[in-house]
């Protein structure tokens, strides 16, 4: 059976702190250097039709970011790692009555480019650098495993023209 299923209630209460600057201020290459930061810190509940208050599903507690970032003459690079702390996905989780919980994810990805002339670009994005796996365990308990996944490392190299 398929239906649309909506929340009576749902709360969520937090705050976000972030920061973004390019150091154009130091000498030479370095100026080309940037830092973007940010963290968030959010809390939050929902309540089924049923009544069943729960953790609002896929938020996580924290979660932060930290990106290098490199912009000067014709040369861009950015290096940016996210974490996020483990989350309620399910509730439950089908028919077994039992939470779903996703342990926390971290990952770290780059780009680099070269502008060869106003009309050209050519880039490289890798993603997954760090091979991070993702897994999701029953009930706030880490050794109840039902699923770890490892997602491929990826590698594109792209050649930009601009009419």
């Amino acid at each position: 059976m398929n239906r649309p299923y909506n929340l009576n209630k749902a709360d969520l209460h937090g705050f976000e702190l972030s920061y973004r600057q390019f150091y154009d201020f130091l000498p030479g290459f370095l100026g080309g250097f940037g830092l973007e930061a940010n963290f968030t810190y959010m809390t939050g509940n929902q309540t089924s039709p049923t009544g069943v208050t729960t953790a609002f599903l896929g938020q996580s507690e924290t979660a932060y970011n930290l990106v290098g970032l490199y912009e000067r003459n014709d040369i861009y690079g950015r290096l940016a790692y996210n974490w996020r702390s483990s989350f309620l996905a399910e509730s439950p989780y089908r028919s077994t009555g039992r939470d779903l919980y996703v342990a926390p994810l971290a990952t770290l990805d780059g780009s680099l480019g070269y502008n060869v002339n106003k009309n050209m670009t050519v880039s490289m994005d890798v993603t997954n650098l760090l091979n991070q796996a993702y897994h999701d365990y029953f009930d706030k308990n880490p050794s109840l495993i039902r699923d770890v996944r490892y997602y491929d490392r990826t590698v594109g190299v792209s050649l930009r023209w601009k009419m």
